[in-house]
């Protein structure tokens, strides 16, 4: 892993980390790290959002279900609605 690599992922682990960040823009695309983000957001109990769509179509279920487990209800909702009109 190059430095910038690294000195990326320190950024990112500093973010999901802060208790005063509330909410997490993904931007970097792909799959496997964006999934990772997001996971590691819901479970801080951090907003997320992303126009992820090849991440939201192979993994939104699974995404869902966690932001359902760590918000509610109502929350969940509002994520289907968002989710709806991408």
């Amino acid at each position: 892993m190059n430095l910038i690599n690294q000195f990326l992922l320190i950024i990112i682990r500093k973010i999901l980390e802060d208790s005063e960040i509330k909410l997490v823009v993904e931007l970097i695309g792909g799959e496997t790290l964006a999934k990772d983000i997001i996971i590691q957001a819901f479970k801080s109990k951090k907003s997320v959002v992303t126009a992820n769509k090849a991440l939201i179509a192979k993994h939104g279920v699974e995404l869902f279900q966690i932001a359902k487990e760590k918000w509610g209800f109502h929350s969940y909702l509002k994520l289907l609605l968002v989710e709806e009109f991408l």
